[in-house]
């Protein structure tokens, strides 16, 4: 297996979390990357039964995290009961004195 040399950029804050974790197990942070980026990239992927590859957890927690964040509707959204009872009775109000 030949190998080859690749140059990442990493925020200070990730290398630092990359190095504490390849210390706890007592490897380089170079190893653990190189070991990361192997099994997200597996050489023979297992396939399902219609063909695609499964993702491997590393890939699920990236698709995952994707879908994290906030969202601006432009009006409160939550739990405030209060105002999903004024909504409801309005709404079911209005459709029964139309009846």
């Amino acid at each position: 297996m030949s190998q080859v040399l690749v140059s990442v950029e990493l925020s200070e804050d990730v290398f630092f979390r990359v190095e504490r974790e390849a210390e706890s197990i007592g490897i380089s942070a170079a190893q653990l990357i190189a070991d990361s980026v192997s099994k997200e990239f597996p050489e023979n992927p297992v396939s399902d039964s219609q063909g695609a590859s499964q993702s491997t957890p590393l890939r699920s927690k990236g698709l995952a995290r994707r879908n994290f964040g906030a969202a601006n509707l432009g009006f409160a959204t939550g739990l405030d009961n209060e105002k999903i009872d004024d909504d409801l009775a309005r709404e079911y109000g209005s459709n029964l004195d139309a009846r």
